[in-house]
This record gives structure tokens, sequence and C-alpha cells, in this order.
């Protein structure tokens, strides 16, 4: 009975440890509480095993003396697991993750010559790589990627539930299930990060579940990246360094004890002096809770561990065998057909920004990308994500092509780029959807990843025969986020405006949480500010309906009303009006309008030596100067996006200073003459 209580004490110990920060940390130890607390047979075993395995690594320590050693690779496959779209995180993320991975455990990470000199000699590059698998658990292509939809993927708990949508072999893979969010079922406090099976515990739950959040550092990453190399450690065997204290630490001789976690990056920490010599805490070790970015190695003897755990038949010798190589596709991968999908950082764009675009692909690894861009510059691309300038406004078409051995693939997706036009309109626009089409690109809708999205429908409207509709109803995922963009909208000139709208939703059951959120941009989409979130008890305007999709009567509509006046020096804005599927019904919208009392150009009065005419013109106008001015006078010209689109000096000498075949859309512009000590302007208008 003594004997299986050790590793119950060594958890436990652990678990206090972590109990006494408010940080984010490994759920490990708890993880193996749960398992050991509902199958108390299993201890004796594990503890058991843990010797084993420790007698192992020490049998083979003069493995760790070697400088270099063949380097054994591990298949890998990802299972994300995503109840949202921003938790369907991107191939991009996935291979960052790997990335920061396979630097680590090949010592190949930038920061490794951080470590302080005190223990430069037990540095080790454990010579593990991590690979991709290319054939799955049925003997099909992959690219090592799955994606699986499910509400499972927020707050794990039940550990070992996401484990059971799916598992590729353990023996054959690394399976790494990539989850929202993990909840914690102990009393410690702070965010359970990921957690991972030891080699010692059973095969049907082995792998490692860790939060999107904290793999790699782009995309949805809010960590250092380090979470994965923490807890393939554990899955390889290690423990934490200050897993049993100052008493014995992780069972690895040339780690020194340490008497509890390390939180930040403390140099000067020294927990545990009962070390001869008396070393202090290696905080730079990758299985101690300290900042990633103070965390940079591997032991010889860890190295040694981890190793040892990959040459037993008892263990992982499977894993990294030349038989299973070949099984997953690591040796002589087979040419997998692409599946090809791009993403793109920003859609709804001026005349004169760039896209830039990014491949996405999955499945199987393109040799040669194909890209069409109507009414881009260039038009054509083979680069995997290329930045493309749109002069003109318009709704564009983009299509990818990649192929390889296995053939080709093709994804088209139309109208998915939108320049918008200028906004000949001061201060106002209105829509009531009455007409056949939307007009595009002056008004912009972008869906989400399933079939529903914006569009007409004759079904209801309020005081009118259409209005814009939602499928909300048959929304396919969970999460989805669909917009709808208004056109340009200058502000600068009106004075008390408003956005009004009317609106018809309901939800199907009380617990559905749907959103509608409004955003503004002031810099063309390139950024966008929350103006108002309403959920969907507020949004509601009829009863629950779930046997059905929801059609509003005339008394089933609202109106929301909201100033803008917060943007009157800041126009021309966007506005976007977004829903976020809950799982409610359907939601409609109708006569948008933003309205001002009073529309005036706010013009500093041009000197009286000054006039320009003729205003309105065809794009040639003359400046007359009936007095000399003290210095040069400078003109610019800009459009109501603020941007600067000529510029002129006028010699003070000169009476008349003529402007000719100035070559500018239709619209308003700004007229800004500067003398050197005061600014005028006046509006221009070029039909």
């Amino acid at each position: 009975m003594k004997k299986c209580l050790v590793l119950l004490a060594v958890i436990v110990f652990g678990l206090n440890v972590n109990a006494q920060q408010v940080k984010h940390h490994c759920g490990t130890d708890e993880y193996v509480a749960e398992v050991i607390d509902q199958n108390p047979e299993l201890e004796s075993v594990f503890e058991q095993r843990r010797q084993e395995f420790f007698q192992l690594a020490d049998q083979n320590a003069e493995l760790s003396r070697k400088k270099t050693q063949a380097v054994v690779t591990i298949p890998v496959v990802f299972h994300i697991l995503y109840d949202s779209p921003e938790d369907n995180i991107s191939k991009a993320q996935i291979l960052d993750g790997l990335r920061i991975l396979n630097e680590d455990f090949n010592l190949q990470n930038p920061d490794a010559s951080n470590i302080r000199a005190i223990f430069q000699s037990r540095q080790a590059d454990a010579e593990i790589e991590f690979v991709l698998a290319k054939i799955d658990d049925n003997g099909n292509c992959t690219d090592g990627i799955n994606r699986i939809s499910t509400p499972l993927s927020v707050d794990a708990n039940p550990r070992d539930r996401v484990k059971t949508i799916v598992q590729w072999d353990p023996d054959k893979y690394l399976n790494i299930w990539v989850v929202q969010s993990i909840v914690s079922s102990s009393s410690t406090t702070g965010i359970i990060l990921g957690f991972a099976n030891f080699p010692w515990m059973p095969a049907s739950t082995d792998g490692i579940v860790i939060r999107n959040d904290a793999l790699g550092v782009i995309g949805t990453a809010a960590y250092d990246g380090r979470t994965l190399t923490h807890e393939v450690g554990h899955y390889l065997g290690l423990l934490h360094t200050f897993q049993s204290g100052c008493n014995q630490g992780d069972g690895i001789s040339d780690t020194p004890p340490v008497a509890s976690a390390s939180y930040g990056c403390n140099l000067n920490k020294n927990s545990c002096n009962n070390d001869s010599p008396d070393y202090p805490d290696m905080i730079e070790n990758f299985m101690d809770y300290s900042d990633g970015v103070c965390q940079n190695t591997f032991t010889s003897l860890q190295k040694n561990a981890m190793r040892s755990t990959l040459s037993s038949s008892q263990y992982r010798s499977q894993l990294v065998s030349a038989s299973n190589m070949l099984a997953t596709g690591v040796i002589n991968p087979p040419a997998c057909l692409t599946t090809t999908e791009f993403e793109i950082d920003n859609s709804v764009i001026c005349p004169g920004d760039t896209v830039q675009f990014f491949d996405q692909t999955e499945d199987g690894d393109p040799d040669t990308y194909a890209w069409s861009f109507p009414g881009g510059v260039p038009n054509t691309s083979t680069d995997p994500n290329p930045i493309i300038y749109y002069p003109t406004a318009g709704a564009y078409d983009v299509t990818l092509t990649t192929a390889n051995a296995a053939g080709t693939s093709t994804s088209a997706k139309v109208q998915v780029v939108s320049v918008k036009p200028q906004f000949s309109n001061l201060a106002q626009w209105s829509e009531n959807f009455e007409a056949a089409s939307l007009s595009k690109p002056e008004v912009s809708i972008i869906s989400g990843i399933d079939s529903t999205t914006y569009r007409l429908t004759n079904k209801a409207g309020n005081n009118s025969s259409q209005s814009l509709f939602l499928n909300n109803f048959q929304a396919e995922t969970n999460q989805d986020i669909d917009e709808f963009i208004s056109p340009s909208i200058q502000t600068i000139f009106g004075q008390n405006l408003t956005l009004s709208f009317d609106y018809a939703y309901t939800k199907k059951v009380t617990l559905n949480n749907d959103l509608f959120i409004i955003y503004v941009s002031t810099d063309c989409g390139n950024t966008w500010g929350t103006l108002r979130i309403i959920g969907a008890a507020q949004l509601a305007t009829a009863a629950n309906n779930s046997t059905s999709g929801f059609v509003p009567s005339s008394s089933e509509w609202d109106n929301f009303s909201i100033s803008l006046d917060k943007y009157e020096s800041e126009g021309p804005i966007l506005i976007k009006f977004a829903f976020r599927s809950g799982g409610g019904n359907n939601f409609y919208l109708d006569n948008i309008n933003v309205t001002a009392s009073n529309i005036s150009l706010a013009e500093v009065p041009l000197n009286q030596s000054l006039s320009v005419f003729p205003n309105p013109t065809n794009g040639n106008f003359s400046v007359s100067l009936s007095q000399q001015p003290q210095s040069d006078l400078n003109l610019v010209i800009y459009d109501l996006y603020g941007k600067q689109v000529s510029d002129y000096t006028i010699d003070k000498n000169t009476s008349l200073f003529n402007i000719e075949n100035l070559n500018l859309a239709s619209g308003i512009y700004v007229l800004s003459f500067t003398d050197g000590e005061d600014t005028y302007s006046q509006k221009l208008i070029i039909e």
C-alpha cells in the first residue's frame, strides 16, 4: 500500500504547488490524478511502470554522453476540434506550432544560446523530429490534419471525452487534439493550456490535448508557443522539474531539484539547497512553468529518458520504427490530391489599396499555384501568398488552382474582393432592399464558412415588400458569422448623425445565443470598432419558434437607432452588420438609414484674394489671385477618403493658375491652400 501511495503523493504535491499560483499551467498532473481517482487499481500499475521507465533510462545513461545520435521521427496527426469558425485554426498556425516543437527538440530554437553558463554542459539536442503523417489510419492520403466540428471542443471535460470522437492508432501516430478550452476540475486556479498521457498510461486515451490559443504564435495564439514542447515532454515520460519538490525533483539527476513551479523569469531563484553542488533552479528547462520566453532547453539525461521511451518495446518503439515510417507515409509519401482553399487578409478595401491572399490548401502538398485576379494588378500570380493591388472600385472574383502529381483542384470565390467606390452623397445613406438585386460593390456581403448568407427575400418586409434575410434556422455551423457592409459614407460634413434600421428575429429555444453586432470602420475596412452588441434576448421580436423558419408579421418588427456623432470628424465610414449564429431562428434587416439634421461643408473661408472657377468642373479649373501673396501657395487636393490625390505649388507672382486634365473620378474633393501661415479649404465638385 505504501508503494501505491508514492505516485499519488507525487501528483498531489504537483497539484498543491500549482494551486498556490493564479497562473496558466499544464493539466497533466490533474489529469493523472483524475484517472487514478476513477480507477484506483491503476495507481500501483502506474507507479510500477514509472519506476521501470526510470530504470530503463538509467540503464541507457551512456547514450546521453553521445553528442550525436540518429534522429528519430514521430508521425503526428492534429485533430482540430472546433465549435466555432474562429477555433477552426489555419494550417499555417498548425505548421507554426510544429515548427516551434521541432526547433525545441533539435536545439535549433533561436533562444537556445540564452542558457546560463552554469548549465551549458547539460544542454542537449534531443534529436527527435515530428512530421505530419501522409497516410491516415485507414490507409488513405492525408496531410496529418483532421478537422471535426463538435461542441465538445469547448471546456473539454471529462478529459478523455474529446478522444472518443476520434483517435488514430496510438502505436502509429502521436495524436494531438486541439480544442477551444479545457476545464479544471480541481481547486487549481488559472487556465489549463494542455495535458498529456505518460507512456505508461492506457493506449486508448494516448496523446495530447491542447488549447488552440496555446499552439504556435500566429492565428489564435495568445501565449508563447512552448505548451506543446512541454506536453510532448510528458508524452515521452518526463515529469515536471518541481514534481517531488526538493526531495527528488523529477528523478532526472542533471535537472536541479525545484521546490515549486517557477513563474516569470527569476534567474536568482534557488528554492532547494540540498543538492550538491547547490545549483540554482533551472528555469530554462522546458518542463518547468517559467515563462516560455526564458525556457530554452532539455538536459542530456532528459534527452536520454525520452529516447529510452522511443527505444523500448514496452512503450513507444513501434512509433518510430522503419515499418511505421512507411505505414504513415513519412517515408515515400504518396502524392495526395490537393483540396484547394485560400484566405484573404481584408476583403473590403478602397481603390488603390492592396490585398494579401494566403494559400490554405490541405490534404496534398501543391507543387504549383495558379491565381487569377480579375481587376487586380497583377491579374495572375504563381506565388503561394501574393499581394495584389486594386486600382478601381468594383466587386471582383478570385480563383486559385493548385496542382501536384496527383492532379489539380480549384477554389473559385465570386465577388470576394469588394473595392468601395467613393460615395457621392454626404452624411446620408438609405437602403430599403426593394431593388431586384443588391448594389455591389457599394454594399458588400461576406459569408461565413457554411452556405448560409445574407440575401434578399420577398417573404417579409417592414412596410415594404422585401428585406435582407439570413436563413439562421438552417445554419450549418454554430458561431458562423455573416456580414453586410454599407457603402462608404462621408460623415465629416454632417451634424446630428444617426443610424437606424428595422429588424425581426426570434430564438428557437431560450438558450440560443445568437449575436447581432454593429461595427464601424474609419479606415475603409482595415480595422473595425464595435458600435453595439445586441444579444439574442434583446434582439428577439417574437416568441420562440423551434418548429419552422421564422417569417415575421407586421407586428413582429422592431426599430433600433443609435448616434454616430462621434464619427463626424472621422469620416468617411463603413458600417458593418454582423450576425453570429448561436442556434436561433431567422433574422431580417430592413430600412437602414444614416441621416443628419444639417449637412454643410465646414470650410475655412478662402482669403478674399483667392477664387476657384468653374466649380463644379469637368476636370479643368483655375485659381485666381487678385492680390500677390507674401509667399508661394501650396495647393493639395484630397478625396473624401482623406487621401491626397494631387498637389501643386502656385508661384506668388502668378495671378491666374490653370489646372487642366485633372484625371479624377466624379465626386466631391477638398482643395487645401497653405500660404506658410494659414490654411484655407474649399469644396470642389467634379462632374
